[in-house]
This record gives structure tokens, C-alpha cells and sequence, in this order.
């Protein structure tokens, strides 16, 4: 939550409504922007006591009130992988060349779901062994 963004949006009087309702500009949790606006001193003390006590004991420490729907996601993993594809590069290829399992590439991902198709113009030919990688490490 940048520091510009939050001053310029802040409320004048503010609520824990208000604070739910604000959330949704930066994706965060309420308790999260409640925080970051005592840390710009744009709520005092004593009222980001009483709004997390209010927070609290409306929806408790686990529960968010208006959950954001839609995690972020990345827009440059989905153009990799479909270039990877394009060249005949699976995920399981992807894991092999990283050492790692796929189950690793998966949990990077964020359990995004990579699909791919057999095939492609540089696919090796089922009985050919090439340990060379495709993949290149850039420093």
C-alpha cells in the first residue's frame, strides 16, 4: 500500500465500514489497511485500538469481513510457459531442467494449473536420450 495512495484516500472520519469498503483499492486484508494507516499516523492510537477490537469481535482474527474474490496473478508466467509450449516444452521438462518435481513447479505457481500438448516442432523423438537443457540460467 503505497504511502501517496493511502494519504490520498484516506477518510476523513473513518469506520470499520469504511476501512472494509477501502480495502478493495489495494486487494489487503482490513486489519492490514487499518495497520497501515496507524503507521502513517493517519489513525491515532487509541482508535486502531478500538477499530481491531471492533474488527475482532465482529468477524474474529480468522475471518475476513468482504473477502476479495480474485487473487493476483501473474501476467509474464502464463506468456513463458505458452512459449515454452510452443517450443515443445512441458512442465515436467521445466521441472527435470530445474531439478526440481513438478510438484515444486506447482507450489511456485501458486497450484496454477499448466497444461500442455504432445507435440511440437523441437520434441525429441521418443528413443533419443538428450541430457542437454533447453533451459538456460541468466546471472
Amino acid at each position: 500500500m503505497p504511502r501517496g495512495s493511502v494519504i490520498s484516500k484516506a477518510p476523513r472520519f473513518s469506520s470499520l465500514d469504511i476501512f472494509i469498503e477501502l480495502k478493495s483499492n489495494w486487494r489487503v486484508a482490513t486489519s492490514a489497511l487499518i495497520r497501515r494507516m496507524n503507521d502513517l499516523n493517519l489513525v491515532s492510537d487509541w482508535h486502531y485500538r478500538s477499530l481491531m477490537i471492533e474488527l475482532s469481535k465482529k468477524w474474529g482474527r480468522k475471518k475476513e469481513p468482504s473477502p476479495i474474490k480474485q487473487r493476483e496473478t501473474s501476467k509474464l508466467l502464463p506468456m513463458i510457459f505458452r512459449a515454452l509450449r510452443e517450443e515443445g516444452t512441458s512442465k515436467e521438462d521445466v521441472a527435470r531442467d530445474l531439478s526440481l518435481f513438478t510438484s515444486d513447479i506447482d507450489s511456485i505457481l501458486f497450484n496454477i494449473t499448466l497444461i500442455g500438448v504432445d507435440g511440437g516442432k523441437n520434441r525429441l523423438s521418443p528413443g533419443k536420450n538428450n541430457t542437454k537443457s533447453h533451459l538456460k540460467r541468466i546471472k
